[in-house]
């Protein structure tokens, strides 16, 4: 990426990873060269440590521990010249971006879109402060929807996806899936900062099945938050059973998933 040692050593694992992962998405969908198209870099992350790392300041470090340059060193080094931006809501990053990215596509602001979630944790700093919050699993291993739920595994990885509107479509693509809609809110007032609302979530649910133009019943696959605590659960497995009580959902099965 024509990336000085001195430079590297200064930038955040953060936009390394993203960088490299954003390439390869790229690349395997053989548009690394389609320079003739408007690409958007719409990227979930959360607050870095990095900056923890870098004793001594040079020209690189302000760039280098930036949560902005992530979304800007990819559209810079692929020269891509859609909208660029990083997006930090938390845990709802990623999915924020991917519905800022659809947007987007949907207004021509750009003709597609690089959209990814990337974390990495770097310091016991944030354990420390989740674990005093009783945010994290005293055993490391999520139990979500469970009575014995008592907090959520923290992960690190980097993940990217290529989106673009279906006439945009060459017939050598690869089609994974197709998004019908997003749809986003806040909590609004709730018990505290950071507890949740169930009426909220049910009515960003209403909202996206509405702007789908699809039917409750039409849904076979739910994918949840699930955060794992004896707060967050009940609220999002009442939320979601409000929306969908009234259809009879028998052939599905519930899966769980260990998360370390």
């Amino acid at each position: 990426f024509h990336v000085s040692d001195v430079e590297a050593k200064m930038m955040d694992p953060h936009q390394r990873l993203t960088l490299e992962v954003s390439f390869e998405t790229l690349f395997k969908s053989h548009r690394q060269d389609r320079n003739d198209l408007r690409t958007g870099v719409y990227i979930g992350i959360q607050t870095s440590e990095f900056s923890v790392f870098q004793k001594n300041n040079s020209s690189y470090t302000a760039t280098g521990s930036s949560l902005a340059i992530a979304a800007n060193r990819v559209s810079y080094s692929l020269g891509l010249k859609g909208p660029s931006m990083s997006i930090d809501t938390a845990c709802s990053s990623s999915i924020v971006a991917l519905d800022t990215a659809c947007k987007a596509i949907n207004v021509s602001d750009c003709e597609q879109a690089l959209v990814a979630g990337v974390s990495v944790i770097l310091t016991e700093n944030s354990y420390i402060a989740t674990s005093a919050a009783n945010m994290l699993s005293s055993n490391g291993r999520g139990a979500t929807f469970s009575s014995e739920a008592d907090g959520y595994a923290r992960g690190e990885g980097c993940g990217v996806i290529l989106l673009t509107s279906l006439s945009n479509i060459q017939k050598d693509d690869f089609v994974f899936g197709m998004v019908q809609s997003t749809a986003i809110n806040q909590d609004g007032k709730s018990a505290n900062l950071t507890s949740p609302n169930g009426p909220s979530q049910e009515a960003v649910i209403k909202s996206a099945i509405e702007r789908a133009g699809i039917d409750v019943s039409d849904i076979d696959y739910i994918e949840a938050h699930g955060t794992g605590t004896p707060l967050g659960d009940p609220q999002e497995i009442q939320a979601i059973h409000n929306v969908f009580s009234a259809v009879s959902y028998t052939h599905l099965r519930a899966h769980e998933t260990d998360s370390y």
